[in-house]
């Protein structure tokens, strides 16, 4: 996930988003977009090190397969 990629997106997104999610959700990716391009990084940096494991071909593959 790049981090540049990800926060323009979210900003040009978000009022698309605000019918589709929770209310709370939307607030805090408002909230996000407001910090920092220091701590967008940081915050991004953290969401990558624990969703390494589902840019795995094979995790990706399983949880295709199944529904919860």
């Amino acid at each position: 996930m790049l981090a540049s990629g990800l926060v323009s997106e979210l900003h040009n997104g978000i009022d698309q988003l605000k019918s589709i999610i929770h209310p709370t959700g939307y607030r805090n990716i408002a909230a996000f977009l407001k910090r920092d391009a220091q701590t967008q990084d940081a915050i991004i940096q953290v969401l990558n090190k624990y969703l390494g494991p589902w840019h795995n071909p094979f995790n990706r593959l399983c949880n295709i397969k199944i529904r919860f």
